[in-house]
Formats: structure tokens, C-alpha cells, sequence
């Protein structure tokens, strides 16, 4: 990941941030036998304008792309993780407007794209809390409870 990586647009000022533009030369990088999407917070931006709906075809386009990457090939396991809650606060109160409630929503569609293509889901909504000041990114322990369950799942 990187700082503003998307799902579907690459944000003002910071290049090429498209997770499905940036698929591909990822992909040809290296074999891999689990890819991990963790893709959808950046979406939620006010800006942007997007809903759930619109966010979880975007996720559903670039594990299609993925598959057809491999095709005839030793499929990998992709892993899903929606985004966690986002609180509308401080500093990101105005670019993330609308996003708190926006983002249940959109665990819910990443829940059933993984399910539609047998790819493992996180609840990150359930799981991780959000730094409840800053309203967007994760205290260090949010991080260790992260892998810790990614670890029981690889």
C-alpha cells in the first residue's frame, strides 16, 4: 500500500494511485501465493463522490483482474479486508465527509464481492478502531490485531 492508494481514482496531486492501474506491474513483479486487498478508505473521500455500491464493483474489477492474470495458472489466495470505521473528525472531518456512515455500507459490499468470488473476508469494520482523534488511521495496536488474524488465515 501506499499513501492515497484508491480503488478506482487517482487522487489530485499524487500520480498514479489507482489500485487497478497499479495491478499489473505489481503482479509481474513477483509469484505470489496470497494478495492481500486492503483498498477502499481512500475511496470514501468526499471529493470523489462514490458510493458503496460504485467502491465494491470497483474492488470486484481489480480481483477480476487478477484472476485473468493468473488464468491457467495456480490461483492465489486473494484476501479481502473492508475498511474499519472512520470517524469524522479533526483535520479529515471535511475530506471524509458523509464517509462514517458510508463505510458500513461498504463492508457490506466487499463482504459479498469476496463471497461471489471465493476470496477471504476481513470485517475491518468489526475489527479495527480507528484512531478516534485523527479519525483515520490505526494506534499500533490496531495493527498487531490485524496481523494476528491474518496470520490464522495463511
Amino acid at each position: 500500500g501506499q499513501p492515497n492508494r484508491t480503488l478506482v481514482n487517482n487522487p489530485p496531486f499524487s500520480g498514479d494511485k489507482s489500485g487497478v492501474t497499479y495491478l499489473k506491474p505489481y503482479l509481474e513483479a513477483q509469484p505470489l501465493d496470497v494478495i492481500i486487498i486492503q483498498l477502499g478508505t481512500n475511496d470514501l473521500k468526499a471529493r470523489f463522490g462514490l458510493s458503496a455500491i460504485d467502491i465494491g464493483k470497483a474492488l470486484e474489477q481489480l480481483i477480476l483482474v487478477t484472476k485473468a492474470f493468473y488464468h491457467g495458472k495456480a490461483q492465489p489466495k486473494i484476501i479481502i479486508l473492508s475498511p474499519p470505521k472512520v470517524h469524522e473528525v479533526g483535520s479529515y472531518k471535511n475530506i471524509y465527509k458523509g464517509a462514517g456512515k458510508k463505510v458500513e455500507q461498504l463492508s457490506i459490499e466487499f463482504k459479498a464481492v469476496a463471497e461471489r468470488h471465493e476470496c477471504v473476508f476481513i470485517d475491518s469494520f468489526s475489527l479495527i478502531c480507528a484512531c478516534e482523534s485523527e479519525g483515520i488511521h490505526w494506534p499500533y495496536k490496531e495493527h498487531v490485531r490485524l496481523a494476528k488474524q491474518l496470520l490464522l488465515l495463511v
